[in-house]
């Protein structure tokens, strides 16, 4: 059994933000070294750990990403999982923008890709969400 609040926050912020009532002190120091991460196996723990830390204390990371410094270590840790969801989203629309020619011009799948401009080489992808 580990008493979190007996640990060193400098050296155990990892360990003492995983409580419900973590300090800001610990997370705004597990932020900081975890933006000196680069392996990918570091990366996957750091993102554990804020997931769980995150949903067991909301308040105090509103808190913290209204500090820039502290938003910016956010964004560039969650830099992979941003881009991904920033890619889906453009699919999505995609796909929608598709759908909507096919409907209202009355166009094929393939006319409608070739009207809105998409490559022959991505149409595989978008044809198959389609159906």
């Amino acid at each position: 059994m580990v008493v979190t609040k007996n640990l060193d926050g400098a050296r155990h912020a990892g360990l003492k933000i995983l409580t419900s009532k973590a300090d800001e002190k610990d997370i705004r120091q597990f932020l900081m070294d975890a933006k000196l991460a680069t392996e990918p196996g570091d990366l996957h723990n750091i993102d554990a750990v804020l997931q769980v830390s995150v949903s067991a204390n909301n308040e105090i990371y509103e808190k913290v990403r209204g500090d820039k410094k502290m938003c910016e270590a956010l964004k560039e840790l969650m830099k992979d999982e941003i881009a991904e969801e920033k890619s889906e989203a453009r699919y999505d629309t995609k796909i929608e923008d598709i759908k909507n020619v096919m409907k209202n011009l009355k166009l094929s799948a393939e006319q409608a890709m070739d009207a809105i401009g998409i490559s022959a080489d991505s149409r595989g992808m978008y044809l198959s969400r389609l159906k």
